[in-house]
C-alpha cells in the first residue's frame, strides 16, 4: 500500500509542476511583452530622411536661381527670402549645403518638426549646418523657416 500511494503521489506532484511550468513560461513572455511595449512607447524612431528631398530641392532651385520651380514649392515667404537671399550673396554655400546633404535628426511636436542636417564639405559652423523647420506632417508638409550657422565666404 505505501508503493501505491507514493506512486499516486509522485503523479499528483507531476500534473502540479505541469501548471506551475505553463504559468511561469506564461508570466515570462507577459514580462517580456510588457517591458518590450514600455522601451517602444519611449523610444524614438528618427523619420528625419523623408526630409531631405524637398530640403535638397529648395537648395537645388536656390542654387539654379529656378523661380519657376520655387513657386511650384509649399515654401513660407520666409523659407523663400532666405533662398533667395543666399543664392544672391553666398551661392557657394547653397552649392555646398546641396551637395553634401544629410539629415542627422529631427525634433516633432504635433504637426511640426525641426530638421538638422549634417553637410559635408562644412566644418567650422556656430551651430548645426542646417536647420529646417516643416509644419503640415505628414500629408501636407511645408518648409516653413531655413537657418544655417555656417558661412562659406
Amino acid at each position: 500500500m505505501d508503493v501505491r500511494l507514493r506512486a499516486t503521489l509522485s503523479n499528483d506532484m507531476d500534473l502540479l509542476k505541469a501548471p506551475k511550468l505553463v504559468l511561469g513560461i506564461g508570466l515570462g513572455i507577459a514580462v517580456a511583452l510588457s517591458g518590450w511595449s514600455f522601451l517602444s512607447m519611449y523610444s524614438m524612431t528618427d523619420h528625419s530622411g523623408q526630409f531631405e528631398k524637398p530640403t535638397r530641392a529648395l537648395l537645388h532651385a536656390g542654387v539654379a536661381r529656378d523661380s519657376q520651380a520655387l513657386a511650384r514649392m509649399d515654401v513660407s515667404p520666409t523659407a523663400l527670402r532666405w533662398v533667395l537671399d543666399r543664392s544672391r550673396t553666398d551661392p557657394g554655400l547653397l552649392k555646398t549645403l546641396e551637395a553634401g546633404l544629410h539629415a542627422s535628426g529631427s525634433r516633432h511636436n504635433h504637426d511640426r518638426a525641426e530638421v538638422t542636417f549634417d553637410v559635408k564639405g562644412l566644418k567650422q559652423c556656430s551651430q548645426w549646418p542646417l536647420t529646417v523647420y516643416f509644419s503640415g506632417l505628414p500629408s501636407a508638409m511645408r518648409i516653413e523657416d531655413v537657418r544655417t550657422g555656417c558661412d562659406s565666404r
